[in-house]
């Protein structure tokens, strides 16, 4: 007896193929496949794959063109003396570059969790930043340590970040456990993208010094490269980041799925929430570009208010699926549209907005009792409306103690956002607060009575509500002294 090794349904049809074909074509493209694409994946992997791909041939062009400007300073520097002295600088910018991932692996390794997109994108930002820098050099020898030194330690966080951030996006892909494999063929698919990233830079070079052969003609061409280059890499990087569909809740995605879910008429008949009643099939029509679906949360009006009469159904709302709130989910920091209404951050215990030590004390009695407690504000200066959501002690571990007031903050959002639809937003700061406070009042009462209910729609979106992803400041909480 021997063993077979089993066969995936890709491998099946490409047999199929093979035979139908019945050359040598549809070998080969079967072998380019097992080399380069993971089986087991889920389907938004491939345009993952795709802008990642593109992503990474101009990220490499701008690598050679950056190697090739410093390689030019050090040319010039050269002339001042010893060949020694250029190579003492480039040990130097590389030695003291590795500070930079030294400090993103110790200070921030706890946060990537918490916020992967954002972090991603981030250090894709200060790894353009570094080749600009990378580039000046040409133009200032004489200070090549200086600069080269800095670009590298911004080089040295961007790759620091993209390498501990990239395993969990893979986890993501993965639906039979198989990480390594996706890894794996992710490896193979940047070679390839580099070493052709690679070509394509020496032969413009040797183009534009066949074009123009001045030495400043040569000099100044990466400049003009640099910005198409460097847009073109974070354009693919925000395409591939909208692209990953991550299941776990944080902060961010649970807003927007409580908010999506309170439109869709979620809780509807139980206090408050707006908007008509949508099942997962009902919502087909407004998924398209142009359709009503996240109008609200992506700016395009709305008002918070949905417009309508509320709905009553006995059929459970869909929450959101993960690549529906992918869309929407940004990848860049600042502040989503949906929180120029009501702006929500969690974490330590807002002390500043509180005026009696009883205000205290009763907020963490609330955070002790339901698992976290909202504390809204109303800035007297700007009117912004912000809240701060407070945990109680092991509420940090528990998914519904934290949905719970995200649910809460929703809810109030939606009520403020129909008042300002209306035209009816309080004035004067006391009235402001009294008006929050009210409303406040019903969205907690709402939240205890339709987390649960959240829950198993999300659930039934295919959400892993088993753990809630929070940053190490997010995770602090309150207790009752």
């Amino acid at each position: 007896a021997r063993l077979v090794p089993a066969r995936s349904a890709a491998g099946e049809a490409s047999s199929g193929a093979e035979g139908a074909d019945g050359g040598g074509a549809a070998a080969a493209w079967r072998a380019v496949q097992r080399a380069f694409l993971p089986a087991n994946v889920t389907s938004d992997y491939w345009e993952y794959a795709r802008w990642r791909c593109c992503q990474r041939v101009a990220s490499s062009m701008l690598n050679v063109l950056a190697t090739q400007q410093m390689l030019y300073a050090i040319g010039i520097g050269a002339e001042r003396g010893l060949a020694a002295a250029a190579v003492v600088n480039w040990v130097l910018k590389d030695g003291l570059g590795r500070l930079g991932k030294l400090a993103v692996s110790t200070r921030l390794g706890s946060s990537f969790d918490a916020d992967l997109k954002q972090y991603r994108f981030s250090s894709s930002v200060v790894y353009n930043v570094a080749h600009a820098l990378e580039f000046t050099t040409a133009l200032v020898p004489q200070h090549f340590l200086v600069l080269a030194t800095v670009a590298n330690i911004g080089k040295s966080i961007g790759v620091s970040t993209s390498m501990s951030i990239t395993p969990a996006i893979h986890r993501s892909f993965a639906m039979s456990e198989n990480m390594a494999d996706v890894s794996a063929k992710n490896q193979a698919q940047q070679v390839v993208a580099d070493n052709v990233g690679l070509a394509l830079a020496v032969g413009l070079s040797k183009w534009w010094a066949h074009v123009s052969p001045s030495k400043a003609a040569v000099t100044l061409m990466p400049f003009a490269a640099y910005p198409v280059l460097a847009g073109l890499d974070m354009f693919c990087i925000r395409n591939e980041l909208r692209a990953v569909a991550l299941r776990t809740l944080n902060v961010t995605r649970a807003e927007l799925a409580a908010d999506e879910w309170l439109r869709r008429g979620g809780g509807a008949g139980g206090g408050g929430a707006a908007g008509g009643a949508h099942t997962r099939g009902a919502v087909g029509g407004d998924r398209g570009s142009g359709g009503r679906m996240w109008r609200w949360l992506s700016g395009g009006g709305d008002g918070g208010g949905g417009g309508g009469k509320r709905k009553l159904s006995s059929v459970p709302v869909a929450a959101p699926t993960a690549r529906e709130v992918a869309l929407v989910e940004p990848v860049m920091p600042g502040r989503r549209p949906g929180e120029r209404v009501l702006r929500l951050s969690v974490g330590a215990l807002p002390v500043a907005h509180m005026r009696f030590e009883a205000e205290l004390r009763a907020v963490a009695e609330d955070a002790r009792d339901c698992g976290s407690a909202l504390v809204a504000h109303v800035d007297p200066r700007t009117g912004e409306r912000t809240a701060s959501l407070v945990l109680g002690e092991g509420a940090v571990s528990s998914a519904h103690a934290v949905l719970r007031g995200v649910l809460e903050a929703a809810h109030l959002r939606r009520a403020l956002g129909e008042q300002d639809a209306a035209g009816k937003r309080v004035s004067g700061h006391e009235a402001a607060m009294d008006n929050m406070r009210r409303l406040q009042k019903e969205s907690k009462l709402f939240a205890d009575k339709h987390t649960s209910e959240l829950m198993e729609a999300l659930v039934a979106a295919g959400w892993n509500t088993t753990h809630f992803k929070l940053s190490e400041t997010q995770a602090s909480y309150v207790t009752c002294a």
